[in-house]
């Protein structure tokens, strides 16, 4: 049997470069969003937060969160979902590259990993 092709689309090799597996079972969100325990009064870094599956519920549990995505694609499906949320800054930007948040701002961080 020939090996099947397949048409690579840009989102597919993007997928690949940046590791990404994108979150969609309800009861892995809200596991998540338990272990994450936020402080509702701090800042909370959100770290690879794709289309923002996670962005939603943990935006409920602190006063701001700030979301940080690589990826263009990704990014632009987080914006829409931040335009509701009005305690979420979306940083389109790799949070290894980024600046720190003010050393005056008590924060934490979240992230789906690798």
């Amino acid at each position: 049997m020939a090996p099947r092709r397949t048409r690579a689309t840009e989102r597919d090799r993007s997928r690949r470069v940046l590791s990404q597996n994108f979150l969609a079972d309800p009861a892995a969100i809200a596991r998540l969003v338990r272990a994450a325990r936020p402080d509702p009064d701090g800042l909370l870094l959100e770290v690879r937060a794709g289309r923002g599956q996670l962005t939603r519920p943990l935006a409920a549990r602190c006063r701001h969160l700030a979301a940080y995505e690589v990826d263009p694609t990704a990014g632009a499906e987080l914006a829409r979902v931040r335009a509701a949320l009005p305690n979420v800054t979306h940083r389109q930007a790799d949070f290894l590259a980024a600046a720190p948040p003010g050393s005056r701002s008590r924060w934490s961080a979240t992230s789906r990993g690798r």
